[in-house]
């Protein structure tokens, strides 16, 4: 949710505390493979929501991820 090149926001059953760190895989439509963050750091949790900035990715992730965010900004 709420994708960005720096987080999103992140809507799950699993229970995150701030300051947490994690890797995690997201499913991009249109593409055969998840973008995989390395590292994130969870920056604020409510119920089922959390925010998440993303500190590791590889290269090609990092690509991929401006490609998608690019892609949902539509015409500017």
């Amino acid at each position: 949710m709420d994708i960005s090149l720096t987080g999103c926001r992140v809507h799950s059953q699993l229970a995150v505390k701030k300051n947490e760190s994690i890797g995690l895989l997201i499913e991009v439509p249109g593409h055969d493979k998840p973008l995989y963050i390395n590292q994130a750091a969870i920056r604020w949790a409510n119920n089922q929501e959390f925010g998440i900035e993303f500190i590791q990715m590889e290269l090609s992730d990092r690509q991929r991820l401006h490609e998608v965010v690019a892609k949902n900004a539509g015409p500017t």
